[in-house]
């Protein structure tokens, strides 16, 4: 099957706004080198970012003591 002919004017219409951004990206010799920039200024920002063999952190944790003479392990870990 073919499809039917769409006009120009109907074609530019029917992109709507991210369509015709997209065709703007797409067509423009500016799209490479913005991809090659922004890969730049990630590079960058990954060399730049302080790391640490054994950071300082504090991790939020709960610790929950429960005394239940005789019972297991299995038997607190379902009540609590």
């Amino acid at each position: 099957m073919t499809e039917p002919q769409i006009p120009d004017s109907q074609k530019k219409k029917s992109l709507g706004i991210a369509g015709s951004l997209a065709k703007a990206f797409i067509h423009s010799p500016l799209s490479p080198m913005l991809l090659i920039a922004c890969f730049a200024v990630g590079i960058i920002g990954v060399a730049m970012t302080p790391r640490q063999e054994d950071p300082q952190i504090s991790v939020p944790m709960v610790d929950i003591f429960v005394r239940y003479n005789g019972a297991s392990a299995q038997q607190v870990s379902k009540l609590a």
